[in-house]
């Protein structure tokens, strides 16, 4: 069943529960402006889901999650969400890790949005076929975290999106791309003072993109042992 509740007739903000049994549909979209939590034992059947957040949470199993404002996904709604084709999740705060996070997604292609992208100190790895990163249209000007974790992004295509970002609570940014990194708009990504790697066959841009990458630590970028596959269309960067 899904409830929302905290609404008001005048609009006033509000939260939204997914409890046990099945959600289907081509297209699902989830969005509230306060807080989405969702049973563990609920079921997507949507080629598309797309949740839209006032923050999202990704949690480690053990976790406490009460108190956590925002979207809250666990390990087990995560393999729910593994089953569709595309997963966007798009916050208006924060992207934040708690605990040592996994999120294994196989085919699925996963699209993050945030302002910031935030570890507490643990081991963060997203691995997926596709997995695209954007930003905010203003830099954030939130407090820097301080904990010193590792985030490793391992996929066949990385898409740089629009945006400012800013990465915060991580010592350690690793990026294994088989196929290619492309930045797709104008973006840039602040990774604070993490030492950043990214190995890939290839780094490119669609015509009229802006791509900086920015860190006071150390940037490497290291040709990956993967040939990139062919792609259609014309591919450049902006002057």
């Amino acid at each position: 069943a899904v409830q929302r509740s905290g609404t008001s007739a005048n609009g006033g903000s509000g939260s939204l529960r997914i409890g046990s049994g099945s959600l289907g549909a081509q297209a699902l979209s989830l969005d509230t402006s306060r807080s989405l939590t969702v049973d563990p034992d609920a079921q997507f059947a949507a080629r598309q889901i797309a949740a839209n957040g006032s923050a999202i949470r990704f949690v480690a199993d053990g976790v406490d999650t009460s108190g956590l404002d925002g979207l809250v996904l666990g390990s087990a709604t995560l393999a729910q969400f593994a089953a569709s084709e595309t997963l966007s999740l798009i916050s208006r705060d924060d992207i934040r890790f708690i605990g040592d996070v996994s999120l294994a997604l196989g085919d699925t292609a996963l699209s993050l949005s945030a302002a910031r992208y935030v570890g507490d100190g643990g081991a963060v790895n997203i691995d997926t076929n596709r997995l695209s990163l954007g930003g905010s249209a203003a830099a954030t000007s939130a407090t820097v975290a301080t904990e010193l974790g590792s985030l490793d992004l391992n996929a066949s295509e990385l898409a740089f999106g629009d945006g400012f970002a800013r990465f915060d609570g991580f010592q350690t940014i690793r990026a294994s791309i088989d196929d290619r990194a492309i930045a797709t708009g104008s973006s840039q990504f602040d990774f604070g003072a993490a030492d950043v790697a990214l190995s890939t066959p290839l780094l490119t841009a669609n015509t009229g993109s802006d791509l900086r990458l920015s860190t006071t630590g150390a940037l490497r970028l290291d040709s990956a042992a993967a040939t990139a596959a062919p792609r259609r269309g014309s591919a450049g960067s902006s002057p």
